[in-house]
């Protein structure tokens, strides 16, 4: 085996031989440079194989991170930490070439700070391992492997550079030759023949085929064979490249089965869930999706998607955001095999990295049982409170003509008997017609009357009417409206109720010497409205259940079934709007609903 020193030593060997018989000064002049050589060349060499056990030893160690990842223990973790120190120690001490220093240096600090993230990794919980993997452990290891491949780059930019070096050194060894200078010509031009077919050429490809790996050509083979340095150096690149193959191949093995099991998730679930990118089409869908909504996969939504879902997720990407249902507003009918099945829109909005949107996940939830349910809820309630009004009427009626002593006086005990169980019937039938009405409105039997009414006089009735209690109790009740003329199109009865309702809670609720607003603005879709206390609020987890029927807090000593604000939500729907409500306990409350513009004729 004729390593590369034993082939420069053959060359400068014949030279320093006809140089001896010139001067000793020749021969001095050669050896050194032979040694200058050889003490570079082995230095870059160093270098490059220092880099080439860090790099595998940080893929050893990223197989052990993988594997604790899903709880299983390495025994290479450790060898592959201490193997990375030895090489990084030696690497401190070999640094030769200009540049390299600060690379080494930059590579200290990047392991260190990876050996504290190892440390937090190992101590995080099992459940959050796999997301720090991918977004911390990953991109640090990436980092390491590029420094360790620019180390690689500058050491190789020299190997060119002590070539040229050498031939400087033996040209001006053959100047001390003169008397012998033809035949140290003749050797020289040899010398420099087989040092480019031996040295420069081999180098040449060595640094060509690192230039593209480091550019991401890692399927590249350097095609350098042979026994020296350089035959050792490019199969440490080759077999790096391979590492580098192999790690690249398990990654995109585990993205591959990721996929897979996200997918097998989403095929078992009863509710339609499907991703689209940033452009609308659709990357990933589950069968209900596909089947119900024509959801499918690169593809964006087409004819089979009802078009109320379409212009959704329209709306949803123009403005970036997501879209939360209240109640059974936005629901979907789709028939299934000649059954009426509803299904309920989510969709949420995902960013990228940089804060932009990356795409939407929509959840459509089957609300078949549920809304069924509620249809029939709401039927027995209306049967029973149709069936209970006849009967309710003619008690009251009785109670009425019992207290007026049409058929004989009463005594004081008689009297209060008959007051409070006339007081229980009114408010049993105030009870009664709240149902109906809902019912109605439920139905769409309660048909709205429209009519354009004024902003200002709305407000300034609703007011007015509730004055006198707000003064009894020591509330303040004032309204807030700068639109003028503005009028908006809705029923004024049912909007009285509204008002009234809204109004009547919000003085229940606020304590003596509070203040209650009652504020109107305009936007582009119409009129919002709002109803702002400052008193004792509703806790958090209340709040998505405040508008069902006859649901009242807890706490809630005042009388009433629980139905006003399910009759006021009611309205509203039927109005083509809704109500929100924003609280916070302790600091009060705000109602809100919008009604459209008024129509102009």
């Amino acid at each position: 085996m004729v390593s590369l020193r034993q082939k420069f030593i053959l060359g400068g060997g014949s030279l320093v031989a006809i140089l001896f018989l010139s001067t000793a000064v020749g021969v001095t002049v050669a050896w050194r440079a032979n040694r200058a050589v050889e003490r570079m060349l082995r230095a870059n060499y160093d270098t490059l194989v220092f880099c080439q056990s860090m790099v595998d030893a940080t893929a050893r160690l990223d197989n052990a991170v993988w594997n604790w990842a899903f709880g299983r223990n390495s025994a290479d973790w450790a060898a592959a930490q201490e193997e990375f120190d030895h090489n990084l120690e030696l690497q401190q001490k070999n640094v030769t070439e200009p540049g390299e220093q600060a690379l080494t240096d930059l590579l200290t600090r990047q392991w260190r700070n990876f050996k504290f993230l190892l440390d937090d990794y190992r101590s995080s919980p099992q459940k959050g391992r796999i997301a720090l993997y991918q977004l911390s452990v990953q991109p640090r290891e990436a980092a390491l492997l590029l420094t360790c491949h620019a180390i690689v780059g500058v050491n190789l930019k020299a190997v060119p550079k002590v070539s040229e070096r050498a031939q400087l050194l033996a040209h001006d060894a053959a100047q001390w030759g003169i008397s012998l200078l033809t035949l140290a010509t003749i050797l020289v031009s040899i010398g420099v023949v087989l040092l480019g077919r031996w040295v420069i050429n081999p180098i040449r490809a060595v640094t060509e085929s690192a230039r593209q790996i480091a550019g991401g050509n890692l399927d590249l083979e350097v095609g350098v064979h042979g026994w020296d340095e350089v035959g050792e150096l490019a199969a440490s690149f080759n077999q790096m490249a391979g590492s580098l193959r192999d790690l690249r191949r398990s990654d995109r093995e585990k993205l591959i089965n990721f996929k897979r099991s996200t997918q097998r998730t989403l095929d078992a679930l009863i509710d339609g869930v499907a991703f689209l990118d940033a452009q609308g089409r659709v990357e990933l869908s589950n069968p209900v999706a596909q089947r119900m909504f024509g959801l499918r996969p690169d593809q964006a939504p087409g004819p089979a998607c009802p078009p109320e879902l379409s212009g959704l997720l329209a709306k949803c990407l123009s403005a970036s955001s997501g879209f939360a249902p209240r109640g059974y507003e936005g629901i979907l009918q789709v028939f299934d095999a000649g059954r009426e099945r509803f299904f309920l829109p989510r969709v949420e909005a995902v960013s990228d990295d940089a804060g932009g949107l990356a795409g939407l996940a929509l959840v459509l939830l089957d609300v078949t049982g549920l809304r069924n349910m509620d249809e029939m809820k709401s039927g027995v309630v209306s049967t029973v409170s149709h069936e209970l009004k006849t009967p309710l009427t003619g008690l009251r009626m009785a109670l009425h003509l019992l207290l007026d002593e049409k058929n004989g006086s009463l005594n004081p005990q008689q009297e209060e008997l008959a007051l409070a169980a006339r007081q229980d019937a009114e408010r049993l039938h105030e009870i009664l017609m709240d149902l109906l009405d809902i019912g109605k409105l439920e139905s769409g039997q309660g048909s709205l009357v429209m009519e354009p009414l004024s902003v200002y006089d709305l407000m300034d009735q609703a007011v007015k009417q509730q004055q006198p209690s707000y003064q009894a109790k020591g509330v303040r009740l004032a309204f807030k409206s700068p639109l003028g003329d503005v009028r908006v199109q809705a029923d004024p009865t049912r909007l009285r109720h509204v008002f009234s309702n809204l109004l009547d809670n919000a003085l229940r609720y606020t304590p003596p010497g509070g203040t209650v607003e009652l504020r109107a603005e305009s936007d582009a879709t119409g009129v919002r409205f709002s109803v702002q206390d400052n008193g004792e609020g509703i806790a958090p987890e209340l709040l998505p259940r405040l508008f069902e029927k006859f649901f009242r807090a807890p706490e809630q000593s005042s009388p009433g079934a629980g139905l006003g604000l399910a009759i006021v939500k009611e309205i509203m729907v039927a109005h083509g709007g809704g109500i929100d409500v924003r609280s916070v306990p302790g600091q009060g409350s705000t109602f809100t609903f919008q009604l459209p513009p008024a129509v102009r004729p």
